[in-house]
């Protein structure tokens, strides 16, 4: 594959994962025009989501260039995966990405803004694999289905009347 930077610093490579092209393609053509990017290495589009761990996997770092978002399972299963991660500034990415410690923040729409994260991440090994570590344990910590529903099912016991049991809920951990 080609080199993640060119001898000028800007982006060679780019593999993207999403579901609208047209986005993808405009938002490229502008790190393009303002010479942030030297050249698209591939555009996945949307794959089946048995192949994206692959892609996660060969991947350096996670990037999502939504406006507005909740909590991405995307997001959370390349963090899942170790990858760092460049999202916008929104509510659901916040409550996941501290910057400088497991990604960037970036502000929704500011490709030149985004575009400088992509580089910084891009050069900077050892930052990467500092992410990629604390994404890891952020995700095993936070992200745990088991443990999160059994502390959901602890709540519903607080809050239901007494002689309710839990046992009428049951079959929703089973899904």
């Amino acid at each position: 594959t080609a080199p993640l930077l060119d001898l000028d610093g800007r982006i060679s490579q780019v593999v993207e994962l999403a579901q609208d092209i047209t986005d993808q393609k405009k938002t490229q053509a502008r790190m393009l025009h303002a010479g942030k990017l030297a050249a698209v290495g591939e555009l996945a589009g949307q794959v089946a989501h048995e192949a994206v761990t692959d892609y996660f996997n060969e991947a350096d770092v996670y990037v999502s260039a939504t406006y507005s978002d909740g909590t991405s399972i995307s997001l959370l299963e390349a963090m899942a995966c170790g990858l760092p991660v460049i999202v916008t500034d929104a509510y659901g990415n916040r409550e996941w990405v501290t910057p400088a410690v497991n990604g960037w923040l970036y502000p929704a729409g500011d490709a030149t803004a985004l575009a400088a994260m992509m580089a910084e991440a891009l050069r900077d090994g050892a930052r990467r694999e500092a992410m990629r570590r604390a994404n890891l344990a952020v995700t095993q910590e936070r992200a745990d289905w088991d443990r999160n529903v059994a502390q959901l099912f602890t709540a519903y016991d607080r809050l239901l009347a007494p002689g309710q049991r839990r046992q009428e809920h049951a079959h929703a951990a089973d899904r």
